[in-house]
């Protein structure tokens, strides 16, 4: 019977450098604002994007410490 594969932490201890400290999510809906929650909520420099297509999804998102990229 083979081993399991090990289970990996759902986020990451901490990045390496800075520059890998960053989210783009493609889309900042439900997921991925309960994501950029827990990263914003750590004292370890994550910085979110997200793109939304709505302005008051956009203002939220910028409440919430991300930064919002509108599109469409």
């Amino acid at each position: 019977m083979a081993d399991a594969p090990a289970e990996r932490p759902l986020l990451p201890e901490r990045a390496s450098s800075p520059d890998e400290r960053r989210l783009f999510c493609f889309g900042y809906g439900y997921s991925a604002a309960a994501l950029a929650k827990r990263l914003l909520a750590r004292d370890d420099g994550w910085r979110v994007f997200g793109t939304t297509r709505r302005p008051e999804k956009a203002v939220r998102m910028s409440a919430e410490g991300g930064t919002p990229l509108l599109i469409g």
